[in-house]
């Protein structure tokens, strides 16, 4: 008795013992988990067309991921206390505004990304 009802008890235990799970549970895993993106997208504002494609990790596709130094593109930041119209930053209330509207337009110039339009003021007047 106590032979079979030990055989019994692993026979029963073995489905959630062996980790795996079945296709219809994977099914229901990856259902669930495509909804709680696309809610994310959508509370983020992002439209799932404008995302771009990471690298790939495949090194022979067209959008494969840099790890060679020598590929990089070269490029020098721009000095954060000269403002676009040449003249150098002398005192904080100087660079102050104009010292941040000049890195908003350079984030815009030169991000990989597309900056949001901003609609309140980041210094008050």
């Amino acid at each position: 008795m106590k032979r079979a009802l030990f055989i019994l008890f692993f026979a029963a235990a073995y489905p959630v013992a062996s980790g795996q799970f079945s296709p219809a549970e994977r099914d229901t895993i990856a259902k669930y988990t495509r909804i709680d993106y696309l809610q994310m997208l959508d509370q983020l504002g992002i439209r799932e067309n404008e995302l771009r494609p990471g690298p790939s990790g495949d090194p022979l596709a067209a959008n494969a991921a840099n790890r060679f130094e020598d590929k990089v593109n070269f490029y020098i930041l721009p000095d954060p206390l000269i403002l676009h119209n040449g003249k150098q930053v002398g005192t904080p209330k100087h660079g102050g505004r104009r010292g941040v509207l000049k890195l908003l337009k350079t984030l815009k110039e030169r991000s990989m990304g597309a900056c949001r339009k901003i609609s309140r003021p980041l210094i008050g007047n």
